[in-house]
């Protein structure tokens, strides 16, 4: 594992390459799926951006649009109240 020439924490670790296979799939690096606590059957969402492809665990994301519509809700609360 490299971390960007140790520059700020929210710098992104480098854990590998991989080739996609005939069917399409790619292998995830062991230390990465580990380090994440990605098992096998777990749903994933992609998109791009370009040419740069972003994946990210479906519940996970879930999750943060959750917590993204209840700030929403706040802030709208907050600017009736501040009015």
């Amino acid at each position: 594992m490299i971390n960007n020439y140790n520059c700020k924490s929210h710098a992104p670790t480098f854990y590998g390459s991989a080739s996609v296979g005939e069917r399409g799939q790619i292998v995830i690096p062991s230390e990465l799926r580990t380090k994440l606590n990605i098992k096998a059957g777990e749903k994933f969402v992609f998109f791009s951006n370009g040419d740069v492809i972003f994946i990210h665990k479906a519940e996970d994301l879930k999750k943060m649009l959750e917590n993204m519509t209840e700030l929403l809700e706040l802030k709208d609360k907050i600017e009736k109240a501040i009015k």
